[in-house]
C-alpha cells in the first residue's frame, strides 16, 4: 500500500468514478464543516478539525466512509439500507449513488460525538 503524504496527493492518484465519490465525500464534508482540515488518519484521507471527522479510502468495486465511529453506522443503519456497512465502514458501491442525506446527518453527529 502506497504511504500518501496528503489528501490532495490522494486524490490526484484516483480518476473516474472513485474519484467523484471522494470528491462529492470531501464537498460535503466541507460544506458541513468548512473548518475541516485534510490529513491522512491511520493511511488514509481524512478531514478533522481537532478530532477526525471522516475519512474515506478507494477500493476496487467501491468506496468506503469512514465517520471513525462504529456508533455512527449502528445508529443510522435503516438509512443506509441498500449499501454495504460494517463495524465503522460505508460502503459506495461504483454503481451506487452517494447518499448525500445521510453523509450529512453522519458528520453532524460526528461533531457532536467530538465536541462531547
Amino acid at each position: 500500500m502506497k504511504k500518501y503524504q496528503s489528501v490532495e496527493e490522494y486524490l490526484a492518484d484516483h480518476s473516474g468514478r472513485h474519484l467523484e465519490i471522494m470528491q462529492q465525500i470531501v464537498d460535503l464534508i466541507l460544506e458541513e464543516v468548512p473548518s475541516a482540515r485534510p490529513a491522512i488518519s491511520y493511511g488514509m484521507p481524512a478531514y478533522k478539525e481537532e478530532k477526525v471527522i471522516a475519512g474515506f479510502y478507494a477500493y476496487q468495486n467501491h468506496v468506503s466512509y469512514y465517520p471513525h465511529s462504529g456508533a455512527i453506522i449502528e445508529k443510522f443503519k435503516v438509512d443506509l439500507k441498500g449499501y454495504q456497512t460494517g463495524k465503522g465502514t460505508l460502503q459506495i458501491g461504483i454503481q451506487q449513488d452517494v447518499p448525500h442525506h445521510v453523509i450529512r446527518e453522519m458528520i453532524r453527529e460526528k461533531v457532536k460525538l467530538n465536541s462531547d
